[in-house]
């Protein structure tokens, strides 16, 4: 999840959700009679991903036995100072936005992103990142209408760089004032597009549509990607900053529940950018209820 699509909220509002979590507080290691149900705060922020995921969090702990608190429509604002407070007690975190919270510079190769904001998060935060889903990148990336790309063979980023400098290239505006997001980019594969032209993410799509651009930049999990034919051209050169999520969890949470771990993993082996963005048209084009969406998901994935 990049930082540059969470939405700005007014001051009032961040304080005002900061201070409910605050006034629910975490009770997943708050004392309890024998035969307790062990619970846990789970926050979820606004997003697609973000919001599918933490209802596949959802349904795997109440399987597991767990009563589940759920806080939904947190952004960045509110979700990181939350579970850095005490507040929340797990969420699912993308590596490139973890670095960012900490100030740390992101990084395009996915290893070296996870290893980097895993060991700051546990050094400065007590905060444990668990398994990512590395085949999950909700970052930035080139798309090309579907009937362009088969007709050129255009499958990877390398494929457009001998005619990128015949094509026009729609951009959101935060991918060119991020230097390590187009900017990057242009440097890593060498290439110069004939004309750039920056447009709100969904308008870029329709500037390609309509035949006043050719490729664009796009967001790896946007639905638009599906419904209206585009092929994401795979990063072969890793070029792009690593957006993978992953549960975090507070330490003091997972020394009280350490099953936390055997029940959540198994999503880092399942979740991946193509089937992520099917289950966001699902829940964000066609209007199904996330916590259908997700859970569907998970029975068709055997985990629940």
């Amino acid at each position: 999840m990049r930082v540059s699509r969470m939405f700005a909220l007014p001051m009032t509002l961040i304080i005002g959700a900061v201070l409910l979590l605050s006034a629910c507080g975490s009770t997943s290691t708050s004392g309890g009679g024998t035969g307790a149900p062990k619970t846990v705060v789970l926050g979820s922020k606004k997003d697609g991903d973000s919001v599918l995921e933490a209802q596949m969090y959802k349904a795997l702990l109440e399987k597991a036995g767990y009563k589940v608190d759920l806080k939904d429509g947190l952004d960045n604002k509110t979700a990181s100072p939350a579970i850095f407070g005490g507040n929340l007690d797990l969420y699912p975190e993308f590596t490139g936005t973890g670095l960012g919270n900490l100030g740390l510079p992101t990084s395009a190769d996915p290893q070296t992103a996870y290893n980097n904001v895993k060991a700051a998060y546990e050094t400065q935060k007590q905060i444990t990142w668990l398994d990512a889903a590395f085949n999950l990148n909700d970052g930035y990336g080139i798309c090309a209408p579907n009937a362009v790309a088969q007709k050129n063979n255009w499958t990877k980023i390398s494929d457009i760089v001998g005619v990128a400098n015949t094509l026009r290239l729609a951009t959101p505006p935060d991918a060119v004032s991020q230097p390590d997001v187009l900017p990057n980019m242009l440097k890593v594969y060498g290439i110069t597009f004939k004309k750039t032209t920056q447009l709100d993410s969904t308008l870029a799509y329709t500037s390609v549509t309509q035949g006043q651009a050719d490729v664009l930049v796009c967001y790896t999990t946007d639905a638009n990607i599906v419904t209206q034919g585009f092929t994401l051209l795979t990063d072969d050169k890793v070029a792009f900053p690593a957006y993978n999520p992953a549960p975090i969890v507070r330490d003091q949470v997972l020394a009280a529940h350490p099953d936390l771990k055997t029940i959540l993993n198994p999503l880092a082996t399942k979740l991946t950018t193509a089937e992520i963005t099917k289950l966001i048209k699902l829940y964000a084009i066609d209007k199904t209820p996330a916590d259908i969406v997700a859970k569907q998901w998970l029975k068709d994935q055997g985990l629940l």
